[in-house]
């Protein structure tokens, strides 16, 4: 199966999906990124692409998001022609992130090819990272900037042929009408790697002496996390509830294959490992 994964900052959300996929074999997977230094990952051919297009600094401020937008997306489309011609290589699928516009025009060179796109957020005025904090007020236009910046997912939503976001939260930032659209699911942890290490040592600031396990830590105090409060029962909860919803072999992994398959023919479909 040939897959092509576009984002600028090479591997962004897909580390842990890019190398699953490479390690399997018999796939051929090209990443499409701007980032010039991107570590190399074995089984994954690199390409990077130029911008085709930046605007100006004083560029009109209602449209420079989208000027950026479309001067990547022309670029990546471009690459991504070249790669066909130079190297014959059609992908079966696109997966790639619609923030910086790299997706808007990939439909225009390969329609028949499926897209899913990763929506990360969508701006708005209450409830989010604008408007919250009374020493950076916002003005008069901050609302009609906000939606400026929006034409880029507003009009990928209509390029992809499924989006994804990571958390409920952010799918909900979108507008209700996108949503259907939209699948929720982690990028993933690698909950079996990531483990406590007791025999761990660490050096702490001005002190000398490396500290480990046995060495007692004042790191934070509040009332909210003494253990009547039930704080030492907090962390082995939080691990088991990393792994129950955000395991990338156990749970985000058989999620994304499962709407990838459901994009692509019979005989193109990825198969999952029986463990």
């Amino acid at each position: 199966m040939n897959i092509m994964f576009v984002h600028q900052n090479m591997p962004g959300q897909y580390r842990e999906l890019v190398q699953w996929m490479a390690e399997q074999g018999g796939h051929r997977i090209y990443f499409l990124t701007q980032r010039l230094n991107a570590a190399k990952i074995a089984g994954v051919e690199t390409r990077v692409y130029k911008t085709h297009y930046v605007p100006k600094k004083d560029a009109y401020g209602l449209s420079k998001v989208w000027e950026e937008a479309t001067g990547a997306g022309f670029g990546a489309v471009l690459a991504a022609k070249q790669i066909e011609r130079e190297e014959g290589f059609k992908p079966d699928i696109i997966v790639g992130h619609v923030g910086w516009g790299e997706l808007t025009f990939f439909k225009q060179l390969w329609p028949d090819v499926p897209i899913i796109g990763f929506f990360e957020y969508y701006y708005r005025l209450h409830g989010g990272p604008v408007n919250f904090d009374p020493e950076e007020p916002v003005n008069e236009h901050t609302p009609f900037l906000l939606q400026a910046r929006n034409a880029v997912p507003n009009a990928n939503i209509t390029t992809v042929d499924r989006g994804l976001s990571p958390t409920k939260w952010q799918r909900d930032c979108f507008p209700p009408e996108m949503h259907n659209k939209i699948y929720v699911c982690h990028d993933g942890i690698h909950t079996d790697k990531l483990l406590p290490d007791h025999k761990a040592k660490l050096k702490l600031g001005r002190l000398e002496k490396l500290v480990g396990r046995g060495d007692e830590i004042v790191t934070y105090m509040a009332r909210n996390l003494e253990r009547p409060q039930d704080f030492a029962h907090l962390g082995p909860a939080a691990r088991q509830h990393v792994i129950a919803e955000y395991d990338f072999l156990t749970k985000c992994l058989p999620e994304h294959i499962a709407e990838m398959n459901a994009l692509l023919p019979k005989d193109k479909q990825i198969t999952m490992p029986v463990v």
